[in-house]
């Protein structure tokens, strides 16, 4: 894959990406226990962090990796995802009903939209 796509730089742990790759920026994807590690070292070298959730596995460690971005003055954002949450799924089925039903119209078709569940 390296030499099929001329990736230039390998890197097997975190640590040495970090330090080494010359990167502006993070995410930080790894198994729950490692975001408090990787984000601090990624925030000590100045680098900005997108977090995956949770961010940490304690308060204490989220307060302090806030911190940590505040004295590196670099962005820290968690990355939530709302997409399956029912509020949100039901508002995207209730947008399907309603797009077919505009193209029904459009066509001359008559529609009767009883439930979108």
């Amino acid at each position: 894959m390296v030499a099929k796509y001329n990736i230039p730089q390998v890197f097997t742990d975190y640590p040495a990406m970090i330090a080494q790759a010359g990167l502006e920026a993070i995410v930080g994807g790894a198994p729950d226990d490692l975001h408090y590690a990787m984000t601090m070292q990624a925030l000590r070298a100045g680098l900005h962090v997108l977090c995956d959730k949770p961010p940490a596995l304690t308060a204490a460690q989220a307060w302090e990796m806030y911190q940590a971005a505040e004295v590196a003055r670099a962005k820290y954002m968690v990355l939530f995802t709302y997409r399956w949450m029912p509020t949100f799924y039901d508002g995207y089925k209730a947008l399907q009903v309603i797009d077919a039903a505009l193209e029904a119209h459009r066509s001359g078709n008559w529609v009767t939209i009883k439930d979108y569940t």
